[in-house]
């Protein structure tokens, strides 16, 4: 099994909307966000397509983690082959960004934990 936890949207978003750095205010990184999201899964299709993979987009927020129904669709993907790449949803759950600390971290650590995914 195999599930890929990434990060980098607003970084990707900063650079695909050309600004000359990261921005200060929430809504413009949320707006990064929303656009290196599309960016970032734009690439790593590409990446996987070159084998042959199939990848999917699951995007988490704290909520989401704490309801079991993510189960499932980590379960299905994974029985058809296809890997997961997961992030957190910086574009509507501002919890992380707004303090600032790589939350991803604790969220592959949560998915590999295997609490969520059975």
């Amino acid at each position: 099994e195999v599930i890929l936890v990434t990060s980098g949207a607003i970084g990707m978003g900063v650079g695909k909307l050309g600004l000359p750095g990261r921005p200060d205010d929430m809504p413009t990184k949320q707006a990064c966000a929303a656009v290196g999201q599309c960016e970032l899964m734009y690439m790593y299709d590409n990446l996987f397509d070159e084998y042959g993979i199939t990848v999917a987009q699951i995007l988490l927020t704290k909520t989401i983690l704490e309801k079991n129904n993510v189960v499932n669709t980590f379960e299905k993907l994974i029985s058809m082959g296809v890997i997961p790449i997961v992030n957190e949803n910086d574009t509507v759950a501002i919890d992380e960004l707004e303090l600032e600390i790589g939350e991803n971290d604790s969220l592959s650590a949560i998915v590999a934990s295997h609490k969520y995914i059975t």
